[in-house]
This record gives structure tokens, sequence and C-alpha cells, in this order.
């Protein structure tokens, strides 16, 4: 019990010192407040990174003529898209294979394509970048055993909304031809020089519309540039595309 009282009283000491010390911390001020904010803020973790962006379509479509000429026309076609950051790529694939009743020979084979284009496109901005294609193309009818375009050049987005895109295209164009039979009705004497190199400038116009579900395009390609064929050194090709 002697030492009971000593204990108190150190008790209530170190009880007093204690609350003096909490008296005298200042409340937090608005400043305080805000620097604390800011470093939890700080301390956020940064923002994810995009997710690539894939697109798939697919197409197919069947034309059947009846009467006195009868024809049938099977076609189809494949996009794929991927897109990530600053990167865009693309493919796209069709083929169209028709047959008609031609009297008196019957059903013969009159339409057979394919083609395929790969492309790379670099944004430089949200409305220009840089690109790279190559494809291939085959239509044996129209004397193309082979024709490989490869396509370097510049590319803007001149309008783009909802619902409408306008882009143009200006660059160069290089494309390697192998001939077929049927290419001799359109040399000079049935000349057929078996392989064909062109060099030109190229220029694209292409518009979409989308409403809906329903979309809608048209483009225009201009090749101008030369062969190393003899009898067509200089060579002009416009294409029209729906």
């Amino acid at each position: 019990s002697g030492l009971r009282a000593p204990l108190l009283a150190l008790t209530a000491l170190a009880q007093l010192f204690a609350a003096t010390a909490l008296a005298d911390e200042p409340p937090p001020t608005e400043a305080t407040e805000a620097t604390e904010t800011a470093a939890k803020e700080g301390e956020e973790t940064p923002a994810p990174e995009p997710e690539p962006e894939i697109t798939l379509s697919a197409e197919a479509g069947l034309v059947w003529l009846a009467g006195n000429t009868q024809s049938i026309n099977a076609l189809g076609g494949l996009t794929f898209g991927y897109a990530y950051d600053h990167n865009k790529f693309g493919l796209v694939m069709g083929a169209n294979y028709g047959r008609s009743n031609v009297k008196p020979n019957g059903w013969l084979e009159t339409a057979l394509k394919a083609s395929a284009e790969a492309r790379y496109d670099r944004l430089l901005t949200d409305v220009d970048a840089i690109y790279a294609s190559v494809g291939a193309f085959h239509d044996p009818f129209a004397g193309s055993l082979l024709r490989v375009p490869i396509n370097l050049g510049y590319a803007r987005t001149i309008f783009k909304d909802e619902e409408h895109q306008l882009q143009g295209e200006v660059g160069a164009n290089y494309t390697h031809d192998w001939l077929g039979a049927r290419a001799n009705e359109t040399y000079v004497n049935g000349t057929n020089p078996g392989t064909q190199n062109f060099w030109g400038a190229r220029l694209f116009l292409g518009y979409g519309l989308n409403i809906g579900v329903l979309t809608f395009t048209q483009t225009v390609e201009a090749l101008i540039g030369g062969t190393d064929n003899k009898a067509a050194e200089f060579d002009g090709r416009l294409v029209s595309n729906t």
C-alpha cells in the first residue's frame, strides 16, 4: 500500500502530459487536406493500356438468271481488321465464280476471279497516316494469270462523322503481271510478252455511308505510269468499285 500512492500519482501525471500534447497539435487545415489528397492522387495507378480493336466480317451471294439467257454467279468476301495504338492492319479477300448456258455448247465457265490485299497503316495524327500494301489478283478471262500490286503512300481522312466518311490517298504503285493466253487479244499482232512490270503514281478517293446496319461504299482509283511492254509503254488505269 506504500507504493500505491506514488503509482497513482505517476499515472495521473502521464495522462495530463498526453492530454496537453493532443491539445497543442494544430487542427488540420484545408491546405494540409489538399496536400494529402494530391499525394494520394499521385500514387494512383496509371490508366490501363487501350485494348486492341479487332473486326471481322464476311459476305456471300448467289445470282441466278433464267430465261433465254441462263447464268449463275457466286461471290464471297472476307474482311479482317486489327488496330492497336497507332497501328492498323487489314486483310481483304474476295472471289467470284460464274457459269452461263451458251447455246449450243451448254454450260460454260464465264467468270473466275480471286483477289486478296494486306495493308498496314501507321497513324501520324487522327486524320493522317502513311500506308503500305501488297495484293494478289487472278482473272484469267481478263488475261491475268496473276497480278501483284505493291503500294506506298500517304492517306488522309478528309471528312468523317457518324454517317459519312471521305478519304483520299496519294502514293506510288508497282505492279507485276503474269499474263495469260487471253491477253494476246490486247497486244499488237498477238504478241504476249508473258510478264509485264508497271511503275506509276496512284490516286485514290473513297466514300463511305453508314446508316444503321446498312453500309455503302464507293471508291475510285487511278494509276498513271509506264510499263516495260513495248506494245503499251504508257499505261493508265481507272478502277471504280461500289
